[in-house]
């Protein structure tokens, strides 16, 4: 089935050669059209046991692509911002796009072939790439960057975060954003913002995951876009300016939301920043600035057909996860939907419900599709919510994606980036992409 779906939904040009396998990572590909310039979109995806982790892969094209466009432009500035939140230094990338194991993971540093995420950003910074880098603080990496500051002098900064160890204290975005990047075909890209949910996971044995860390995730590419751009890099900037306050990053995040002058959206893209406006331990039901309760409202309002799909690492019943519920069930009673809701079983809060067998019994007065206990098919680490519904005579059609769980502490305390594409039934390709994810999950 797997490989059926990469067939559906690879929308590129066959090229012959290494770049033909390349472009495969894309499951799915789509231009959009904003104020008469073109707007590229590319998807990445993969299941639990699928390799190369495109998503993961992807990070390593992205420096790859800077780096290229300086050496072929040295008088012109490039800059990446690098928001990640972990990261295991054991994880060796075959970086070299020569290389016919391009993209693939091992244990095994190999001189010349293989190396870590850290040292990537190292020999981005020595190609003179300016690159910003905020991850969650450990040791051996902060000792590792500045050892190289000679190497890399002014080009490479880096922002350890030191929240605090708690869930409920970390910096949990994963997303880059590049000015100019120009890729091994010679095309360039400007302003370019990739959203995921695909940490640097860990290793067990030769170029496998950890059986902990082997889960379905995914990555959104959005070039050609400065004002997403912006934005992400605003975000980017309140968050290492207060790599050490998570209080007054919680603060200055809230008081730009108050002021509407973070998030960007126009009628295709829009950005989603946590935490929403509200009390760390309310419901995070801010239908503003959490894009997952505003078109659960928008369900809510509209009659007809509809529909609502998560596919999602956790769920808690918690403020959030209750109120979630509670309007799901609401907008159920307003039209006919259809929902499915894909969770890894094992991580999913059951609390409120008093028993796991409550807890499905309950996601399942959504729909008799409505739930899906992962353990036995594949794990999950996506944040991915699909909608859609009617305004008026057109039906809308909405992906949101990123690393934001369906959690209060998510909502309310932590760094979280995601992104939001809008579509509409002409052309919905993303959204049916995203689609084909879920139910994939819930076929034999």
């Amino acid at each position: 089935m797997k490989k059926i779906l990469i067939v559906l939904f690879f929308f590129s040009a066959f090229i012959p050669g290494f770049a033909s396998e390349k472009d495969c990572w894309a499951k799915a590909e789509k231009d959009f059209c904003l104020d008469g310039r073109s707007i590229p979109v590319k998807i990445f995806h993969r299941e639990a046991k699928e390799y190369p982790s495109f998503p993961m892969a992807e990070y390593i094209e992205l420096l790859n692509n800077a780096i290229r466009y300086k050496q072929n432009h040295p008088s012109e500035d490039v800059t990446v911002n690098f928001a990640l939140y972990q990261l295991y230094e054991s994880v060796y990338f075959y970086y070299d796009p020569a290389d016919a194991e391009y993209g693939n993971i091992t244990p095994n540093s190999i001189p010349g072939r293989t190396e870590n995420i850290f040292h990537s950003v190292i020999r981005a910074a020595k190609n003179k790439v300016n690159i910003s880098f905020t991850y969650q603080s450990k040791g051996l990496l902060n000792q590792v960057f500045a050892d190289s500051s000679a190497e890399t002098g002014d080009h490479l900064k880096v922002y350890p975060i030191t929240w605090g160890t708690q869930g409920r204290q970390q910096m949990h975005c994963k997303y880059m954003t590049i000015n100019k990047m120009e890729d091994a075909e010679g095309e360039v890209f400007l302003d370019s913002v990739y959203v995921s949910s695909q940490n640097i996971d860990q290793l067990s044995g030769e170029n496998l995951f950890k059986a902990s860390s082997d889960r379905a995730n995914s990555g959104v590419l959005v070039s050609s876009h400065p004002a997403l751009k912006n934005a992400y890099d605003h975000y980017f900037q309140v968050i290492t300016e207060n790599c050490d306050d998570q209080n007054a990053f919680q603060n200055e995040v809230k008081k730009l939301h108050a002021a509407g002058t973070l998030n960007y959206e126009d009628e295709h893209f829009g950005t989603f920043f946590t935490p929403v406006i509200g009390d760390i331990e309310g419901d995070g039901w801010d239908i503003q600035n959490n894009m997952v309760a505003r078109y659960v409202t928008e369900l809510e309002k509209a009659r007809g057909n509809k529909l609502f799909y998560a596919d999602v690492y956790i769920y808690y019943s918690d403020a959030f996860g209750l109120r979630l519920y509670d309007e799901l069930m609401k907008a159920k009673k307003s039209g006919k939907m259809d929902v499915k809701w894909a969770m890894e079983g094992n991580a999913c809060d059951q609390k409120a419900y008093g028993s796991a067998s409550k807890f499905k019994e309950a996601m399942e007065q959504l729909g008799p599709l409505a739930y899906e206990k992962l353990d036995h098919k594949s794990k999950i680490h996506c944040k991915d919510y699909i909608f859609s519904y009617k305004e008026k005579k057109t039906t809308r059609y909405i992906t949101i994606s990123g690393s934001a769980n369906l959690v209060r502490s998510e909502m309310n305390e932590k760094a979280n980036a995601s992104i939001v594409i809008k579509e509409t039934e002409e052309d919905h390709r993303i959204f049916d992409v995203f689609k084909s994810f879920v139910d994939m999950k819930f076929s034999d």
